[in-house]
């Protein structure tokens, strides 16, 4: 369970849908974050929250059964989702992130993830490089499809302030995970190729664990001493005042790995787009399909050339610098939550039985 999951079904709670998100009895320290970071509190909400198994779910959903949408993360229960659409007549909807990829190239394990694909209802996908790489890989794509990439609160990361001009130093600034397929060591290496004025805030990693040790050892590795600061981890409430603001440049590294170059959607990339403060980041499809290639700037998946792109992002005209920066905030609009539930829904009710 995740601050995403919530933000995005919360958001179409709001606009007369009734949601129902099943939790299961051990609630993590992720739901924690996320119960306190997620407000619906227009008293129209109909999100409910229930600490009971995923099958129990439908017997409280009322009794027009025909009008409900189970939605399945990848793959997870598919069986049980398509028993219940027999017995039930619910429509099964299936959204697919960095983890529902096949990366498998066995021609059994094909054969299984084209029936998934073809015996759900719909598939919301999550950026449109997912839907290339499927078909580069021979799959057939359903026609019932949308991509709905992550959803973002345009108006709280439109508040970040950008460091100020002339700042002594030059900030530049990552949030997120610590995934290897998110090539954070690029982030360290980077640093050898820049002044000394520029220093790296980080922010991400696990709540518990061996995070900060990860970091101290990128930093002796590469040998930037007394030039990153890491922050630990940051809750997601607390991410702009925090990590952002004050930053002249945000990165997003990545890997070569098929799930970094064609199956993420970035959600930070999303959160970075509605600021106003300029964004490097690595030109995979992944990225490429969110936010074009004029808007970010773009970068090879080396240490030199993700420092030139640094470079050229500070020292760029400022008229040039700004074009980019409203150009990625047009984008992060369409991406905002209010616009991915108005289109989720349509595109629900496109598959949901009429009576």
């Amino acid at each position: 369970m995740t601050i995403q999951v919530l933000n995005d079904y919360g958001h179409l709670s709001l606009i007369g849908n009734n949601v129902v998100v099943p939790v299961y009895p051990v609630v993590n320290t992720d739901m924690a974050y996320s119960l306190d970071a997620v407000s619906f509190g227009s008293g129209n909400s109909r999100i409910r929250l229930l600490r009971l198994h995923i099958f129990l779910v439908f017997w409280l959903l009322g009794s027009n059964r025909s009008r409900c949408v189970l939605v399945l993360r990848e793959r997870k229960h598919l069986i049980f989702a398509l028993i219940a659409r027999f017995l039930l007549g619910v429509t099964v909807v299936s959204e697919l992130h960095e983890g529902g990829i096949p990366l498998t190239k066995s021609t059994s394990f094909r054969r299984k993830f084209q029936w998934f694909l073809d015996s759900v209802d719909g598939v919301v996908f999550t950026n449109h490089s997912q839907i290339h790489f499927l078909m580069n890989r021979g799959y057939a794509i359903p026609q019932n499809h949308i991509v709905l990439p992550n959803g973002v609160d345009t108006r709280r990361f439109q508040s970040v302030q950008p460091a100020p001009p002339g700042s002594a130093e030059v900030v530049l600034a990552y949030v997120g995970q610590f995934t290897p397929w998110k090539n954070i060591p690029l982030l360290f290496e980077c640093l050898q190729y820049l002044p000394e004025h520029f220093r790296l805030r980080i922010a991400g990693g696990k709540v518990q664990g061996s995070s900060k040790a990860y970091i101290d050892g990128l930093v002796k590795q590469f040998h930037v001493d007394g030039r990153v600061d890491y922050l630990g981890f940051v809750a997601p409430g607390q991410i702009v005042e925090n990590v952002l603001s004050g930053s002249s440049v945000l990165l997003l590294p990545l890997g070569a790995s098929d799930i970094a170059q064609y199956a993420t959607s970035p959600m930070k990339l999303v959160e970075y787009m509605a600021t106003s403060i300029p964004i490097v980041a690595i030109a995979a499809p992944s990225v490429i399909s969110l936010c074009g290639s004029d808007s970010v700037y773009l970068s090879k998946m080396n240490a030199p050339d993700f420092a030139d792109a640094i470079l050229t992002a500070v020292l760029d005209l400022p008229s040039t610098r700004d074009e980019r920066i409203v150009r990625a905030n047009t984008r992060a609009v369409q991406y905002d939550h209010r616009e991915r539930a108005r289109r989720y829904d349509d595109w629900l009710s496109s598959l949901l039985p009429h009576p």
